[in-house]
């Protein structure tokens, strides 16, 4: 009796991880996505909103170790554009 148990608490935990996994409640907001690095070509720099991307730009900094790993990969300097970005967001 106890087999049965076990194995049916651990079918229906299973069915309910995979039905919340594709239910549409674990998607998220598409708002609130994060800007992926490939966008950052083509950043706007908009006054009225200058606080919110200038701390969206710096938690989009990369550390030390990621920005090697980037140069290694070849995807160039990320934190380049930031600081650019963040200068242009300096005449706000």
């Amino acid at each position: 009796m106890k087999e049965v148990a076990h194995k049916f608490a651990r079918v229906s935990g299973a069915c309910v991880i995979i039905v919340s996994l594709c239910s549409g409640c674990a998607s998220g907001t598409p708002g609130a996505t994060p800007m992926a690095y490939q966008d950052l070509n083509y950043f706007q720099v908009d006054c009225r909103i200058a606080v919110e991307q200038r701390a969206m730009l710096e938690s989009m900094r990369r550390t030390r170790d990621e920005a090697a790993l980037d140069r290694l990969l070849g995807d160039g300097n990320i934190n380049r554009q930031i600081n650019y970005n963040l200068h242009l967001l300096r005449y706000c």
